[in-house]
C-alpha cells in the first residue's frame, strides 16, 4: 500500500465542477483504524478540495484497493479521478447506509 501512496501523492487532476475547472493535487495518508489508504485533494495553494476515499472499518480491502466516495459533492472529483487512469474500478461495491461505495484499485504502472 505504501507504493500506491507514493505513486498517487502529488499527482494533478483537472476537476470540472459545474463548468468551473479546478487543478487538484492528490495527497495521501492512512486511516488509522484499518491502515487503509486515504486520498484527498487540495488546490495548488494548499486549500482543501475534498476527500476521495472513505473508510469503513469492517471492510477488508486487498492491497492497493480503496473505497471511493462517488456520491453527492464528490461526484465530479471521483469522475475526474477515474478518468485520469490512476485508478481502476474493480466492479466490487459496498453498501453503506443509503449509498454504495465502489472499490477501486490504484493503477500503479
Amino acid at each position: 500500500m505504501k507504493n500506491a501512496a507514493n505513486f498517487i501523492n502529488g499527482k494533478l487532476l483537472e476537476v470540472d465542477v459545474f463548468g468551473q475547472k479546478y487543478d487538484v493535487v492528490l495527497n495521501t495518508d492512512f486511516y488509522e483504524r484499518r491502515n487503509q489508504l486515504a486520498i484527498f485533494g487540495c488546490l495548488p495553494n494548499g486549500e482543501p478540495f475534498g476527500t476521495l476515499t472513505v473508510c469503513l472499518p469492517h471492510i477488508h480491502l486487498q492491497t492497493n484497493e480503496i473505497l471511493v466516495k462517488t456520491w453527492s459533492e464528490n461526484e465530479p472529483f471521483a469522475k475526474a479521478a477515474l478518468a485520469s487512469g490512476l485508478f481502476v474500478d474493480t466492479g466490487k461495491r459496498v453498501h453503506t447506509g443509503f449509498v454504495v461505495a465502489p472499490i477501486w484499485t490504484v493503477n500503479v504502472l
